[in-house]
C-alpha cells in the first residue's frame, strides 16, 4: 500500500509599475529664489553699509562738533573777559544779590544805572555847593550814599544780565542747548552756577550761586580745571542726555569754567540726517544692480534650465526617445548648463537602451521561468504516481516527499515492484541545481530502474549505473544514491549506499539505529568502481527512513544546522502510525527549526514500514 505526498512549487511573478505624479511647472520659481537670495544679500549689504556709515558719520560729526564747541567756548570766554572783570564783578554780584534777583531786564538795569548815576552826580554837586556856603550837608550825604548804593546795584545787575544775554545770544546763534558760567572747586568736587543762558528746559535752569556736587562722571571737567587745557573730544553727561565741552577762564582765586552743552538727541538726529542721503543712494545703486543681475541670470541661467527641465518632464511623462534629439537641437550656452543638457540627452539615450535591454531580459526571464515550470512538472511526473500498478500490495507501506530549493531540484526518489514479492526503492541527491541537475537526475533514475527491472542485484546495479553516468560526463556531475530491494514476504533487505547520507532504522520496539555502512563512492565521477552489497533483516513494525542532506543541513537564522542528532532524537521520540505521518512530522520539525531562514537545499524524505 502506497502513501505519497508531494510539495508542488507555487510560482508567482510580479512586475509592479509606478506612475509618477505630474508636478506643476516651476516657471519663475528659480528666478524668485534667486531674487530672494539677492534681496537677502542687499539687506545684509545695506545693513552693513548703514552700520559703517553711522560709525564713520558719527565719528566725523563728533570730531566736528568737538571743534565747534571748543571754538564757541573760546569765543564766549573772550567775549566775557573783554566786557567784564570777572573777579571784581563777582564780588559786586554777591554784594548786590538782591538786585540781581529784582531786575529781569538788562535794559531796565542799564536805564536805572544811568538815572541813578546822574542823581549821584547832582547830589555830589549840591553837597559841594552847601559845603562851600557853610551849610550842613549831612542829609544830602546820606541821600548820596543811598543813591550811590542803588546805582552800584543797578550796574551790577546790568553787567550780570549782560553776561547772561550774551550767553543766550551765543546759544541761539550757534544752536547749542546751553552755556553756563561756573566756578569750580576741585577740592570738594563741586561747582557754583554764576550765569547761564536761557534754557527751554525749565527743570535744568540754575539760579545765581546755586551749588551742585559733581563727584562722578565729570572727570573731563576736573581735568580741564586742573590742566587748563582744552578737551580732545566732547564729554558725555552721566545720564547720557547731553554732550559737554569745558573751557576754562584763568582767575587768581578760583577756577572759572564755561560749560557748553548740546543735546545728544539733536546730535543723533543730525547724524541720521547726514546718513539719509548716503543710504538712499546705496539703496538705489543696490536695487539697480539687483535688477540688472536678475535680468542677466534670467536670460543666461534660468531660461535655459527651465527649457531643459520642461523637456525632461515631457520625457518622464511620455518616455519618448525623440526628446533626446529635441534637447540636442536646442542652443544651450557653452557652459555647465550646456554640459548638463549634453549629459541629459546622453542619459535619455542610455535609459532607452537600458529599457530595451531590460525588456529583452524580461522576455528571456519569462521564457526561462516557463521552461523551469515545465521542467518542474516533468520532474514531478517522473516520481512514482500516487496510485501505482501494485496498489493493494500487502507487506509494506511507503511514503515520500520532495521540496526543491529552486524551481527544479537535484533530489529524487523512486520505488517500484521488481517482481511479485520484491520492492525496489531508492533516494538520491545530484550535485548542482536547476535543469542540468534535473537532466542528470533523470538519466541516473532511468539507468537504475532499467537495471533493477532486469533483475540485477542492488550492488551490481550501482556498479553498472556508475559506469554509464561517468561516460561523457563533461559537466563532471555526480549523484549520491541509497538503493534497497525489500523481499516483502521474508523482510530481507538487500541494499547498497553510494556516498549518500546514512538512513535511520526505527525498530518495532522504538529503538533507533543508524545504517552507516557505505558500499562505495558516489556515482558518475569515476568508472570501474565495484560497489558492495549489504543485507539486513526487517521485522514487522520496523520503519526505514531515507533522506537527503537538505534535512540535516537545514539552517536557522543563526546559521546553525539541524543536524543528525536532532533527527535521531525526533525519530526516537515520536510514534507515527504510518510512514506518511512520519514524513509530515519530520517536515514540520525542520520547518519550525529553520523559521524565517531561506531554504538552501532540496529536502527529500522517503519512509518505508515493513508489516510482514
Amino acid at each position: 500500500m502506497v502513501e505519497e505526498s508531494h510539495d508542488p512549487m507555487d510560482g508567482q511573478a510580479s512586475d509592479p509599475t509606478q506612475t509618477p505624479g505630474k508636478k506643476a511647472p516651476f516657471h519663475g520659481r528659480l528666478i524668485r529664489k534667486l531674487a530672494l537670495v539677492f534681496l537677502a544679500f542687499i539687506a545684509v549689504g545695506v545693513a552693513l553699509n548703514c552700520l559703517l556709515s553711522y560709525v564713520n558719520t558719527r565719528s566725523t560729526y563728533l570730531s566736528t562738533q568737538t571743534d565747534r564747541l571748543s571754538q564757541i567756548g573760546d569765543y564766549a570766554s573772550d567775549s566775557i573777559l573783554s566786557s567784564v572783570d570777572i573777579s571784581d564783578e563777582y564780588e559786586s554780584w554777591i554784594e548786590n544779590r538782591t538786585a540781581l534777583k529784582t531786575y529781569t531786564s538788562r535794559l531796565q538795569a542799564y536805564s536805572d544805572s544811568n538815572r541813578l548815576t546822574a542823581q549821584v552826580e547832582a547830589l555830589t554837586t549840591k553837597i559841594a555847593e552847601k559845603e562851600e556856603g557853610g551849610e550842613d550837608a549831612t542829609a544830602k550825604r546820606e541821600q548820596l550814599a543811598e543813591t550811590k548804593a542803588k546805582s552800584d546795584a543797578a550796574y551790577a545787575a546790568y553787567t550780570y544780565l549782560s553776561v547772561e544775554d550774551m550767553l543766550s545770544r551765543l546759544v541761539s546763534k550757534f544752536e547749542v542747548a546751553r552755556i553756563s558760567l561756573l566756578k569750580a572747586y576741585p577740592q570738594t568736587k563741586s561747582v557754583t552756577y554764576i550765569a547761564q543762558s536761557e534754557d527751554a528746559d525749565e527743570e535744568s535752569d540754575h539760579t545765581f550761586l546755586e551749588d551742585e556736587a559733581r563727584p562722578d562722571g565729570y572727570e573731563d571737567l576736573w581735568s580741564v580745571v586742573q590742566s587748563n587745557e582744552e578737551l580732545d573730544e566732547v564729554a558725555v553727561s552721566p545720564d547720557g542726555s547731553r554732550y559737554l565741552m569745558y573751557v576754562s577762564l584763568e582767575d587768581e582765586d578760583a577756577s572759572w569754567v564755561l560749560e557748553i552743552a548740546m543735546d545728544t538727541d539733536e546730535f543723533n538726529q543730525s547724524v541720521w540726517n547726514q546718513m539719509f542721503g548716503t543710504l538712499a543712494v546705496s539703496f538705489v545703486v543696490f536695487s539697480a544692480c539687483l535688477a540688472g543681475m536678475l535680468v542677466i541670470l534670467r536670460n543666461t541661467l534660468v531660461a535655459p534650465i527651465e527649457t531643459l527641465a520642461s523637456h525632461v518632464r515631457e520625457y518622464g511623462r511620455t518616455k519618448d526617445p525623440g526628446m533626446a534629439g529635441l534637447i540636442r537641437s536646442e542652443k544651450f550656452p557653452s557652459d555647465e548648463i550646456g554640459d548638463l543638457a549634453d549629459a541629459t540627452e546622453s542619459m535619455i539615450d542610455q535609459i532607452q537602451d537600458h529599457v530595451e535591454h531590460v525588456s529583452r531580459l524580461s522576455a528571456e526571464r519569462e521564457r526561462a521561468t516557463s521552461e523551469l515550470a515545465v521542467a518542474h512538472r516533468i520532474q514531478l511526473s517522473a516520481l512514482p504516481p500516487v496510485a501505482p500498478p501494485y496498489t493493494g500490495q500487502e507487506g509494506f507501506r511507503i511514503a515520500a516527499s520532495m521540496n526543491p530549493a529552486k524551481a527544479v531540484g537535484g533530489d529524487f526518489y523512486d520505488f517500484f515492484m521488481v517482481d511479485e514479492r520484491r520492492c525496489a526503492f531508492l533516494i538520491a541527491d545530484v550535485s548542482g541545481k536547476d535543469v542540468p541537475a534535473a537532466l542528470f537526475m533523470m538519466h541516473a533514475k532511468t539507468l537504475l530502474r532499467q537495471l533493477l527491472t532486469l533483475g540485477v542485484e542492488a550492488a551490481e546495479s550501482m556498479t553498472l549505473a556508475n559506469n554509464g553516468l561517468a561516460q561523457n560526463n563533461d559537466e563532471e556531475m555526480f549523484v549520491t544514491v541509497w538503493l534497497g530491494v525489500l523481499d516483502t514476504k521474508t523482510g530481507k533487505l538487500d541494499y547498497s549506499n553510494g556516498g549518500h547520507n546514512p538512513p535511520l532504522m526505527r525498530r518495532a520496539d522504538g529503538s533507533v539505529e543508524w545504517l552507516r555502512e557505505r558500499s562505495g563512492f558516489f556515482l558518475g565521477s569515476f568508472e570501474g568502481i565495484e560497489y558492495q552489497g549489504k543485507r539486513l533483516q526487517m521485522n514487522p513494525g520496523d520503519t526505514l527512513l531515507l533522506y537527503t542532506d537538505g534535512v540535516t543541513e537545514a539552517i536557522d537564522l543563526d546559521e546553525k544546522c539541524y543536524g543528525d542528532d536532532r533527527l535521531h532524537d525526533l525519530l526516537a521520540s515520536i510514534d507515527p502510525q504510518t510512514p506518511a505521518e512520519l514524513v509530515e512530522d519530520i517536515k514540520k520539525d525542520v520547518a519550525a527549526y529553520a523559521g524565517e531562514a531561506e531554504q538552501a537545499d532540496d529536502i527529500t524524505i522517503l519512509a518505508l514500514r515493513y508489516e510482514g
